[in-house]
């Protein structure tokens, strides 16, 4: 009997430290939120890619298709890519740089006007760009977009619209009177 107080108490300080360490654990703060480190971009963490099922642009609420750009429309090395030029034919609705355990989400509205310079992944615990791991684009046909006209509206008139009156009178003095309303003026010799 005596055997069995010792061990129930020598389990009991174990549970208890264990319990604590797992308190401690599951009480550590989450990880922090991704960082884009460009004002352009919107960093979301996970990964993203257009071999995934699904349209991927859709998935980060860009518009159009996914797709990788033709040569000579872009400059990319390790860390950057440079955006020179639409696809003949195509506008490109935003961009997905992905890096390190995030990406970021570029969309055209927030870039201007192209060149769109120094698009990158999301920062990484040493502050600076994560490596590209891969990116694409969402395009549009130029054709998809709508341009509406204002109505045309046509108004009819019951008053006439051309009016034309003159009067010419004539006197020793050479004189001559224009005016809107028929009139008759005579001029006396002095």
């Amino acid at each position: 009997m005596r055997t069995r107080i010792r061990i129930l108490f020598g389990v009991v300080p174990l549970l208890t430290a264990i319990s604590v360490g797992v308190l401690v654990a599951g009480a550590q703060a989450a990880p922090a939120p991704p960082q884009s480190g460009d004002s352009r971009a919107t960093a979301v963490a996970g990964n993203i890619d257009i071999g995934q099922a699904g349209n991927a642009c859709s998935k980060v609420n860009l518009p159009g298709t996914e797709a990788r750009l033709p040569a000579g429309t872009y400059t990319a090395d390790s860390t950057y890519i440079d955006i020179k030029a639409h696809p003949s034919g195509y506008v490109i609705t935003g961009v997905v740089v992905k890096g390190g355990p995030a990406y970021n989400v570029y969309a055209a509205t927030n870039l201007g006007s192209l060149p769109w310079l120094d698009l990158h992944a999301p920062l990484v615990s040493s502050g600076k760009p994560a490596e590209i791991s891969h990116w694409f684009v969402c395009l549009k046909k130029k054709d998809d977009t709508t341009t509406t006209k204002p109505p045309t509206t046509t108004t009819k008139s019951t008053y006439p619209t051309t009016t034309k009156s003159t009067t010419t009178t004539k006197s020793t003095y050479p004189t001559t009177t224009k005016s809107t309303y028929p009139t008759t003026t005579t001029s006396k010799p002095y």
